[in-house]
């Protein structure tokens, strides 16, 4: 789900910060929003050439942090979107509430 999220705030032209605790996740993640944006630009009947283009302009502004501290700092949102588990989203917003 978070990387629907981070694909939907990057082709709306803004800034994404990703972070995850694994940093395989973080690459896994990235992987999904270049493959979501390919899909979407192929609907907009693209040529292979345009296609990466508008691609890799999206991904631009995507950045993947290696701590939570560097992902939330300086930023106007932050999207919550940890698995379902009640004791991470706690333990999370008990570390965002520090920072």
């Amino acid at each position: 789900m978070g990387a629907g999220i981070a694909q939907v705030a990057l082709e709306a032209g803004d800034a994404v910060r990703l972070f995850d605790i694994d940093a395989d996740a973080r690459v896994q993640g990235r992987a999904r929003i270049a493959d979501g944006l390919g899909r979407r630009a192929a609907r907009l009947e693209l040529d292979a050439n345009s296609i990466d283009e508008w691609v890799d302009s999206r991904l631009t502004p995507l950045s993947l942090a290696e701590d939570l501290e560097s992902a939330v700092e300086g930023a106007d949102l932050v999207v919550e979107a940890a698995l379902e588990d009640l004791a991470v989203k706690r333990e999370l917003f008990a570390r965002l509430d520090i920072v």
